[in-house]
C-alpha cells in the first residue's frame, strides 16, 4: 500500500510540473469561438462571456477560490493585466465559484482589481471551454476567436509570457 501511494504521489508532483511549466508556445485551442455563456448578475461588465470579447482582445482566465493553483497565480494575472492593458489587451478573470461573496472577500484580500465575471453555470463553462482542469486560460481575439490555450498555473508577468501574449493578440510587446 506505502508503494502504491508513493507512486501516485510522484505522478502528481511530475502533473504538477507540468501542468506548472511556463512553456512558451501556446496549445492549440480546444473551441475556436468565445461561446455565449450566461453569467449572474453581478452589476459589472457584460452579462454574456461572448459580449465580453466585443471591445478588444482578451486573455480569459477560469479560476476558483477553492483551486489553490488558481489562487496562487492570481496576483501575477494582476500584473499582466498592468503590463497589457496599455496594449489594448485586458484580462479577465471568470470565477466558477458559487459563493460571490467569498471570491470577493479573497479578491479585496489579496487587491485583485481584475474584471471578475462570474459564471451561472460551473458545469456549464467545463463543457462548453472543453476545460478539464483549473486554472484554465483562453487567448482570444476581438470578436471572439479563440487563438490559443493554457491549461495549469503559471507566472503571467515572466517576460516570455508576455511577449507570447502580445505577439499572439496581435499587439506590440510592452518594453
Amino acid at each position: 500500500m506505502k508503494w502504491a501511494y508513493c507512486g501516485l504521489s510522484s505522478l502528481l508532483m511530475a502533473g504538477t510540473l507540468l501542468l506548472t511549466s511556463p512553456a512558451v508556445q501556446a496549445d492549440s485551442p480546444s473551441v475556436t469561438s468565445l461561446p455565449a455563456l450566461t453569467l449572474k448578475e453581478t452589476g459589472e461588465g457584460p452579462s454574456s462571456l461572448a459580449e465580453w470579447a466585443a471591445e478588444g482582445p482578451i486573455v480569459l482566465n477560469v479560476w476558483a477560490t477553492w483551486c489553490g493553483p488558481c489562487r496562487k497565480e492570481m496576483p501575477s494575472l494582476q500584473r499582466l493585466s498592468a503590463l497589457l492593458a496599455p496594449h489594448g489587451v485586458r484580462v479577465v478573470a471568470l470565477s466558477v465559484d458559487d459563493d460571490i461573496n467569498l471570491m470577493r472577500e479573497f479578491l479585496l484580500k489579496y487587491d485583485i482589481s481584475l474584471p471578475t465575471p462570474v459564471a451561472s453555470s460551473a458545469s456549464d463553462v467545463y463543457r462548453e471551454l472543453k476545460a478539464f482542469a483549473l486554472p484554465f486560460t483562453l487567448y482570444i481575439a476581438r470578436g471572439g476567436q479563440v487563438l490559443g490555450q493554457h491549461t495549469g498555473a503559471r507566472e503571467w508577468d515572466q517576460d516570455e509570457v508576455v511577449h507570447e501574449l502580445a505577439g499572439l493578440l496581435g499587439r506590440d510587446a510592452p518594453r
